[in-house]
């Protein structure tokens, strides 16, 4: 039985340990196409993803970003919401203190800050109050109050927040037959 095959399937992934408790084959199987953080190590996504020759051209998808056609390792690392930087204040908020929330930031949670808003009505400050963690995209700041000018804020990633490492496990010629699974993450 060999180590691996050169058709994209989760049956021709490189048998490797990634984690305990699994067997070899077990863990390459499972491994195949994951981008979900924590199935194999806290605070991280990691995913065997057979790479073609065309994955590996196309500059749209994450494949160009990849040193081989072949068998790669993809580690995606967490983070948390380090700061939020005001860009413009706005105008129309009511003066004093509220919270801020934030969205779309794909397995994290947690993190939540307070804005004041000036006499004049914008935000002139922000206090994290909670870094959160987990999240593997920096999410959106989202104030929950009236206005009438909405200010413009930048999250500030901090950690490993969206950094993706590729680690080529088997260069090969080509892996034939793509199985079109992982497409979305690495190109046609």
């Amino acid at each position: 039985m060999s180590l691996w095959g050169t058709t994209d399937a989760n049956t021709s992934a490189p048998k490797f340990a990634v984690a305990g408790g699994l067997g070899v084959a077990a863990n390459g199987n499972v491994a195949f196409g994951n981008v979900t953080v924590g199935a194999f190590k806290t605070g991280a996504a990691l995913g065997v993803f057979g790479v073609s020759a065309a994955e590996a051209a196309n500059a749209v998808k994450e494949g160009a970003n990849t040193t081989h056609a072949g068998w790669v390792l993809r580690t995606q690392g967490t983070g948390y919401v380090a700061g939020i930087e005001i860009l413009s204040g706005g105008a129309g908020y009511t003066p004093g203190t509220g919270f801020i929330t934030f969205a779309n930031g794909g397995s994290g949670v947690g993190a939540n800050a307070t804005y004041t808003a000036n006499a004049a009505g914008n935000i002139s400050s922000i206090v994290m109050n909670y870094v959160g963690n987990t999240y593997n995209t920096t999410p959106t700041a989202n104030i929950v109050a009236g206005y009438s000018v909405q200010a413009s804020l930048r999250v500030i990633p901090g950690g490993r927040l969206g950094r993706i490492t590729y680690q080529t496990l088997v260069a090969s010629g080509n892996i034939a037959t793509d199985a079109g699974a992982d497409d979305a993450i690495m190109g046609v």
